[in-house]
């Protein structure tokens, strides 16, 4: 079987002789060979691209009519996904109308697609202020979602309830990968409470008026539990708050109210039998620390014995402490002196005996005197105190029927009285 290799194109003149035994009935076939050039195919460079890319359409291949092979290609095109991450070739192969066939190659690139985590967020309040995301790994991605810029949250351009946050990072080759969180916002406790109107400082302690939802919290000075005592609080402007939380978020509405502050006492003198307050307006008269209905006037006219004292009320309703007192008898005897803190009589009225408790210190020397109203001592005792309180017993068995002022005076210590009835 001869063959024949032709190293240019062109039309050769072929003749095949064939001969018998000893070189006898040759036999020769003429023939003409053509030869043509063989196809050149070349493949342009492809395209890098990341494992989660499209399948890719493969193109590229010069002459045009060709076909692809490779690792994962199938009809022309490139699964990347299929591949997975690496270098893979891709073959080009060209056959002409003449059955000539060549073949070109080209590297195709995939790159392996991030692996990005995005950690559970905590929940966050409605009304706490934008919340730096934190969390997504690998560092250096982008957080997005409602709300959501420069990195921050705002809740309140989300409201309540589960926002969707993700975390997308795009690695040095370009691929690109996210994941996603939820992360809740509760809402605020929506509050309402009604503070208290202005008040006097010597007003009482008062209780609050609940706040919703019940169980919070009250705020602000002279508040203790749920009452609110202005003396404690003082003369002002006070912020009251009431204060709740629930799933973590706390809020506080707040009230203000205004204590006024209360007056100084007022002082009168003694014209007689009249009484002339300091005061022009807003009197109240007292006798034996009863106040005396109608008596408001500045002046105020003496009537039975007793301890008399005067208060009054401001233009914004704040009341005085009374004032000193001054014990006036019908006999026109006018004795200054001050209530004193402590004094105890009983029975009052009496009639064989008095018990009496008196204020004082070790030591002091004490005097009792009981006065008619004549202005006569008729009872007199001294004596010294042994503790903080001193206890006696006066007869009043001889003494006669009626009224009579009970004077208690000491060292160091101004004189106290009383009124005292001795009935048999």
């Amino acid at each position: 079987n001869p063959t024949v290799t032709y190293s240019s194109p062109g039309t050769y003149d072929v003749q095949l002789a064939v001969a018998g035994p000893g070189g006898l009935d040759t036999l020769a076939h003429p023939a003409l060979v053509h030869v043509v050039s063989p196809p050149s195919a070349s493949l342009a460079p492809l395209p890098s691209l990341c494992a989660d890319a499209p399948i890719l359409t493969l193109s590229g291949g010069i002459p045009a009519g060709g076909t692809y092979s490779g690792t994962a290609v199938s009809g022309g095109t490139f699964d990347p996904a299929l591949a997975g991450p690496g270098s893979h070739v891709v073959t080009y192969t060209y056959t002409d109308t003449t059955g000539c066939s060549d073949q070109a190659q080209a590297n195709l690139v995939v790159h392996a697609v991030p692996l990005v985590t995005l950690a559970p967020f905590d929940p966050w309040c409605e009304g706490a202020g934008p919340l730096p995301l934190s969390g997504g790994s690998p560092a250096g991605g982008m957080y997005s979602g409602p709300g959501v810029a420069g990195g921050s949250l705002d809740p309140s351009l989300t409201g309540s309830g589960p926002q969707a946050i993700i975390y997308s990072y795009t690695n040095s080759e370009g691929c690109q990968a996210a994941d996603t969180a939820l992360l809740i916002i509760s809402p605020t406790p929506v509050l309402s409470w009604s503070g208290p109107a202005d008040l006097c400082q010597e007003t009482a302690a008062l209780t609050l008026n609940p706040g919703s939802p019940a169980g919070g919290t009250f705020l602000g000075p002279g508040i203790s539990g749920s009452s609110f005592d202005p003396a404690s609080a003082g003369a002002g402007t006070h912020a009251l708050g009431y204060a709740y939380g629930e799933n973590g978020c706390h809020d506080t509405i707040w009230s203000d109210l205004t204590v006024w502050p209360t007056p100084p006492a007022p002082t009168f003198t003694v014209n007689g039998l009249q009484l002339i307050s300091s005061i022009a307006t807003g009197n109240q008269w007292y006798v034996d620390g009863q106040a005396v209905s109608g008596a408001n006037e500045p002046i105020f006219a003496v009537g039975d014995s007793g301890l008399y004292q005067v208060a009054y009320t401001d233009s914004l309703g704040c009341t005085s402490p009374l004032s000193e007192g001054h014990y006036l008898g019908p006999y026109g005897t006018s004795i200054e002196g001050h209530l004193m803190a402590g004094l105890w009589l009983f029975p009052n009225p009496a009639d064989h005996s008095l018990q009496l408790r008196v204020p004082s210190r070790p030591g002091q020397v004490l005097r009792i005197r009981l006065f008619a109203l004549t202005g006569q001592a008729v009872y007199q005792q001294t004596a010294t105190a042994a503790s903080d309180t001193w206890e006696a017993t006066l007869p009043t068995r001889d003494i006669a029927s009626g009224l009579y002022l009970l004077e208690v005076s000491g060292t160091d210590r101004p004189a106290a009285y009383r009124q005292l009835e001795v009935r048999h």
